[in-house]
């Protein structure tokens, strides 16, 4: 069984609709996961890894903290569709900013506890419920509203099921006009912080995560699993470079090139 990871919805429509198989053989090739038939502990071992990827931060709050919470992004409401990623802007391919809702919760509320996964648990003082709406508020405009903290907070996380939210042009447009470059990048939100990896491959995802680059560079391209069914002398195109099969079938790409912004050798 084959399992591909870190694809979008767009990127599954074209594959699906070539008039051959050969693209997605080709992805499967690259890409693809591997379960051999009766393996059921590798099968359970992937589903338990992919629950892992699908689980996010949290944050606990007390019943009467969660009514303040609410009644706070109620009203924030008036700054969620700004879209304005240019009230974010990166540094050195960092984008970096405090969480406001954890810093309303430091400065408003009591820490009743943290649970054995981390998970802290706040209570907001009764008094300073309107302190506290207005610090989220105020603290959600100045990095263009809950849609622009939403994004920034899914990049702090495993990026493989953004394409579930946010189309591949979406996800580098917003980049893009943040200052992001094409490559490694890092996302910090308050304590939250996450190393990744945007793609102008025009059938990738756009973002991958660091860990997920480092397998497929090491474990696919630089050990020559990308040129098992080609012949030395054939010419690949990486990321607008031209890199020839060694006599040994092997490329010499170098680390940090757009792996998934690829022109396969003609067959």
């Amino acid at each position: 069984m084959q399992i591909l990871k870190n694809i979008s919805k767009s990127e599954l429509d074209y594959l699906t609709s070539q008039p051959t198989a050969k693209a997605m053989i080709e992805k499967n090739k690259a890409e693809a996961i591997n379960i051999a038939k009766g393996d059921a502990k590798g099968a359970a071992a992937f589903v338990a890894s992919h629950k892992r990827e699908k689980q996010e931060d949290a944050l606990e709050i007390s019943d009467a903290g969660l009514a303040a919470l609410k009644k706070s992004l109620k009203a924030a409401s008036k700054v969620n569709n700004i879209g304005d990623t240019n009230r974010v802007k990166a540094k050195d391919n960092k984008i970096v900013f405090n969480d406001p809702i954890m810093d309303a919760c430091s400065q408003y509320g009591t820490l009743i506890s943290i649970n054995e996964d981390g998970v802290p648990q706040w209570e907001i003082n009764p008094g300073a419920v309107s302190k506290f709406d207005q610090a989220v508020e105020e603290g959600l405009r100045k990095i263009g509203g809950r849609d622009n903290y939403n994004f920034w907070m899914r990049l702090t996380q495993n990026p493989t099921f953004m394409g579930l939210t946010y189309s591949a042009e979406d996800t580098r447009n917003r980049l893009h006009s943040a200052g992001i470059q094409k490559g490694f990048f890092q996302v910090t939100v308050g304590e939250h912080t996450a190393t990744q990896f945007l793609s102008e491959g025009n059938n990738a995802a756009a973002v991958y995560s660091k860990a997920y680059y480092d397998e497929q560079y090491y474990n696919y391209i630089k050990s020559g699993g990308i040129c098992r069914n080609y012949e030395p002398g054939d010419v690949f195109k990486i990321d607008g470079e031209e890199y020839t099969v060694s006599a040994d079938r092997k490329l010499d790409v170098p680390y940090g090139a757009d792996i998934w912004n690829i022109v396969w050798p003609q067959k």
